[in-house]
């Protein structure tokens, strides 16, 4: 796989906090140079990079209820998002409610069935963050076999924040899903060894910050 093939599998990103608007020009600028399938950005930022953007085929990325999944107003988020540009969101699953079980989790279910339906409605991708390094190994099988049942067509594996993304995970994803969703590796992928290593697992697209570092070894 040569730089160019590699770029359109990956979504470069940009969520620091200091993050300024300089940065996110630049986070622009590089994919439009290096050919990215999209740039993320919180949703301050969509409409920034949507204008700077503009014509080049990089696609908006936002996240929802970015990191810990906890926000009660996801829907009016993913709403706001898509009327502001995006193309994609990833949408943070509330670990909490699911690993509760019961109602906490049908109602997790039920925001997460909204948010899917709105996002399919209007033709934007919604991948939902599983944040699989918290998860206990024996409920992945069943929370794919959940999240399946419930529309779900691209499973993200972490935001990052709870520990990182490893290729045992990502294949232990593809064999459960065996092709019934996309998956986007993310989670502490920085060089050309960690994103040639999460393909290799299985993944469709990588989510990562040091993008420009990883095509540029690639050359």
């Amino acid at each position: 796989m040569d730089a160019k093939e590699m770029a359109v599998l990956i979504d470069s990103t940009e969520l620091r906090t200091d993050a300024t608007d300089k940065d996110i020009d630049r986070l622009c600028a590089d994919a439009v140079k290096y050919g990215f399938h999209a740039i993320c950005v919180y949703p301050y930022w969509i409409r920034h990079a949507k204008e700077h953007l503009k014509g080049s085929g990089v696609k908006v990325c936002t996240v929802v209820s970015f990191p810990h999944g906890m926000s009660q107003t996801k829907e009016d988020a993913c709403a706001r998002a898509i009327s502001q540009g995006a193309d994609e969101i990833d949408w943070v699953m509330n670990v909490s409610a699911y690993l509760s079980g019961g109602e906490f989790r049908k109602r997790s279910f039920a925001e997460m069935e909204r948010c899917s339906d709105l996002a399919k409605g209007r033709d934007i991708v919604l991948k939902v963050i599983i944040e699989r390094p918290l998860l206990p190994k024996d409920i992945v099988p069943t929370l794919v076999e959940d999240l399946l049942v419930h529309g779900v067509e691209f499973i993200k594996t972490a935001t990052g924040a709870q520990g990182a993304t490893t290729p045992e995970m990502v294949k232990e994803l593809s064999e459960l899903l065996r092709g019934r969703a996309k998956i986007k590796a993310a989670g502490g992928i920085r060089t050309l060894s960690d994103f040639q290593k999460m393909i290799d697992a299985g993944a469709d697209r990588v989510g990562t910050s040091s993008a420009v570092k990883i095509v540029s070894e690639a050359k």
